[in-house]
């Protein structure tokens, strides 16, 4: 049996960092980079991919670590400064310095990607990108983070000449795209309302009319703001949620009958048709891989 068990991250200087391992999670597959702080006024000093389980859990008060991570699976539950965010697959959350934050699971499993960022010129930056004051993006545009993701990571895994200077570039690229999106992210406040309510029935049936009444717009408004700010439909979004949550669900080895009468499909044949259409995969061939994972 597993044991829920303090971390041994012990204390940081200038901070105190503390919380709970559960068996191997959380799984850090983290590239380190040894470039002294004040080398450049931008350095990435670590990054990779990052594997939690709903156990684990980790504080921190008054944070020495600036880092970007990117959630790729599941859904993480992140505290900064007391207010607390629901972060989930493409959603984007910064521990900054100097803040008192927490993070954990929602769901069984989930994953992120993460990038720490050090360097001379760092507050500055950080500061004319005006993201001081940011703890969570929701981006519209995945694929220019995904690219700026990408070629920290990859550059990271080289050691090519001037790889440092190339990664500051990198870095400082992401910033100014996390700007950008976080300022055109900012979604007006009837759009907030109808993704809340969507996600507050994953596990059961989407109603227009009653969306529609709970964001406090018409219609035609609502799929504007969707289309607009999101890049989809009502429709689509709650379907893309629930296949979410079936990923976690088949991750936690539930049968595929049981996950489409937990997410209210109409039969498990309907789910699979969905569940394939969308990833390539049917949801039996989607188990497997899962359990051959080392």
């Amino acid at each position: 049996m597993k044991i829920r068990k303090p971390c041994k991250a012990g204390a940081v200087p200038g901070s105190r960092l503390w919380g709970y391992d559960y068996g191997r999670y959380p799984i850090h597959q983290f590239k380190h980079n040894s470039v002294p702080a004040n080398y450049l006024p931008l350095a990435v000093v670590a990054c990779g991919d990052d594997e939690w389980h709903r156990e684990c859990y980790r504080q921190r008060h008054d944070s020495t670590v600036f880092a970007i991570e990117y959630v790729q699976e599941g859904v993480f539950i992140f505290t900064h400064n007391g207010t607390a965010y629901r972060c989930e697959k493409g959603d984007i959350f910064i521990v900054h310095l100097g803040a008192d934050c927490s993070m954990c699971c929602e769901t069984e499993y989930a994953k992120k990607k993460m990038i720490r960022l050090e360097g001379s010129g760092l507050k500055q930056l950080i500061s004319s990108c005006a993201l001081e004051d940011v703890p969570v993006i929701r981006p519209s545009k995945h694929a220019c983070i995904d690219r700026c993701f990408d070629d920290i990571c990859s550059l990271s895994e080289t050691e090519t000449p001037g790889m440092d200077h190339q990664l500051c570039l990198y870095a400082f690229n992401l910033l100014i795209e996390l700007a950008e999106q976080a300022e055109s992210s900012k979604r007006p406040e009837p759009l907030q309302r109808a993704v809340e309510f969507i996600r507050s029935r994953i596990r059961g049936e989407l109603f227009l009319d009653e969306l529609v009444a709970y964001s406090g717009v018409s219609q035609a408004t609502l799929h504007r703001l969707f289309a607009r700010y999101m890049n989809t439909s009502p429709f689509n979004y709650y379907l893309e949620a629930k296949m979410n949550e079936a990923k976690t669900l088949l991750r936690a080895r539930h049968r595929i009958k049981e996950v489409a009468r937990q997410l209210n499909f109409s039969s498990a044949q309907y789910f699979s048709a969905e569940f394939k259409k969308r990833y390539g995969v049917s949801p039996r061939n989607y188990k497997f891989t899962e359990d051959m994972m080392p």
